[in-house]
């Protein structure tokens, strides 16, 4: 970074995997502050070199660096602030893989910071976009993290697509910096303006759940409404599924299992993710008696399916439901299970018709279905 008012440059690895994938956009691997270089917690100036520690702070001038607390042998984050024409800009250049710890996003409430820049790499090297969007949920649930500010992804590895990564992180307001590019960007970059009720659709194993919950992972509080059962001593593949799901999810999500769908529709609060339309439809109808044609299951189910469609269209909270794509198969000839293709889609339809957004999912990737 140069005087006070100039952005902060970044610095990116330039190795040949990068300008072949993503011409122009080497990612960044060092933040330029002041008269010196800072990268893995430390600061490299003509004057020498200086490891900076976790829980200290350093002064350059009218440049300001805190050393947040890290995990034992980890580099710590570090706060940069300098004084410019209309405050005191802050970013936030957390490098290095695996969490910020507790202690620094403690440390972090209320700063307000002007731009984040996040390391996506777990632990054990590997990178994961969702990395960067949990890190955004913990610093904005204590206001750690301005509206608008800017967000950049650290530790890109050639394991993800450019185009994939771009979108994924795009999903949460951040992006992938470009070698010389500033911290802030000009301009503020907001969180995407996404629709009240999201449809998410596709076939079993598709990636639709995945998706879902990337929509809302940078979100600092989601209610995850779990429809299905819970497993049984003997389903084991039932039992993998649920625990591979669960595992995805953050631990400061709230889950309701076999849950009210039309209250919790019309109940204001955080968001809410509904998985799956399928094993709601599946349950209703076991209730109903619908698999040994039990009498009036027809009505009973319809009605229950009326009470979710208003107040789907009615919602007070931004939802996102996952549902199962049932109808590109052969004609089931076992009435109940003819009946359970009969009402999944025609609930699908219905949502679909009150919904700002309905995406296809195979393969992992997305299309937005428009207007019939």
């Amino acid at each position: 970074m140069g005087s006070a008012g100039e952005p902060w440059p970044v610095e990116g690895c330039g190795c040949v995997a990068c300008r072949t994938t993503a011409p122009g956009s080497r990612a960044p691997t060092a933040l330029a502050v002041g008269p010196g270089v800072l990268t893995s917690g430390v600061l490299t100036t003509p004057d020498g070199v200086r490891a900076l520690v976790a829980g200290a702070g350093l002064a350059m001038g009218d440049l300001r660096l805190a050393a947040l607390p890290a995990p034992i042998g980890a580099p710590p984050a570090v706060v940069a602030a300098l004084p410019d024409g209309q405050g005191v800009r802050t970013v936030l250049w957390a490098e290095g893989p695996g969490d910020l710890t507790d202690a620094a996003v403690d440390a972090l409430t209320g700063a307000a910071l002007d731009a984040v820049a996040v390391d996506l790499r777990g632990a054990d090297g590997r990178a994961e976009p969702r990395r960067v969007a949990h890190t955004l949920a913990r610093l904005r649930a204590v206001d750690a993290v301005r509206a608008g500010a800017d967000v950049v992804a650290l530790g890109v590895t050639h394991d993800l697509h450019p185009g994939v990564l771009a979108t994924r992180l795009g999903r949460w307001g951040a992006r992938v910096a470009a070698d010389g590019s500033a911290l802030p960007a000009s301009g503020s970059r907001p969180m995407p303006a996404w629709p009240v009720r999201t449809l998410v659709l596709g076939p079993a194993s598709s990636g639709k759940s995945a998706l879902a919950e990337d929509l809302f992972a940078a979100e600092p509080a989601v209610v995850y409404a779990a429809t299905g059962p819970r497993p049984g001593p003997g389903d084991e593949a039932w039992a993998h599924r649920v625990a591979v799901h669960r595992e995805r999810r953050p631990p400061w999500w709230v889950t309701q299992e076999g849950p009210d769908l039309p209250a919790l529709l019309s109940t204001p609060g955080p968001p809410l993710l509904v998985d799956s339309l399928g094993t709601w439809v599946a349950g209703t109808m076991d209730s109903a008696g619908a698999w040994n044609d039990a009498p009036g299951w027809r009505e009973q189910v319809e009605d229950a399916v009326d009470a979710v469609v208003r107040a789907w269209r009615q919602s007070r909270r931004r939802v996102v439901a996952v549902g199962e794509e049932v109808g590109w198969g052969v004609v089931p000839a076992e009435p109940g299970t003819a009946a359970f293709r009969e009402v999944l889609s025609s609930l699908a339809q219905r949502l679909a018709d009150a919904s700002e957004q309905v995406l296809l999912v195979v393969a992992g990737r997305s299309v937005e279905l428009g207007p019939a």
